[in-house]
């Protein structure tokens, strides 16, 4: 009933105008309408065309201008973090640093020989 509604509510808005506008004498007539149906709207432009920047391209550039620079310490600290959680045992995998070790040497051994 809604959606209905909505599609007479215009119709009607117009028909009253025109009988508004038959009736009144040409003097008392006032130039401003109001814009009852969306066909008797202006368009400025071609408004099917897509904006040259999009809001994501907007909201990307905003976010790159306003990106710090990273500075000289960045590389040493990140150095810092990968030492630390190198030093760290996993306990997810059940093996220790110790054996992990000794796994990435004998794949080093395996890898020589190869050659």
């Amino acid at each position: 009933m809604a959606a209905e509604k909505a599609r007479k509510f215009p119709l009607i808005c117009q028909a009253i105008r025109l009988l508004d506008k038959a009736d009144m004498d040409t003097k008392a007539r006032s130039e401003s309408k109001r814009i009852a149906a969306a066909a008797e709207r202006k368009r400025i432009g071609n408004c099917d065309e897509v904006p040259a920047v999009t809001i994501e391209e907007l909201e990307e550039n905003h976010i790159i201008e306003h990106q710090e620079t990273p500075g000289s310490d960045t590389l040493e600290y990140w150095q810092d973090v990968f030492d630390v959680l190198d030093s760290y045992e996993t306990s997810s995998d059940g093996q220790d640093s110790e054996s992990k070790e000794h796994i990435t040497n004998e794949s080093k051994s395996e890898a020589s020989d190869d050659l």
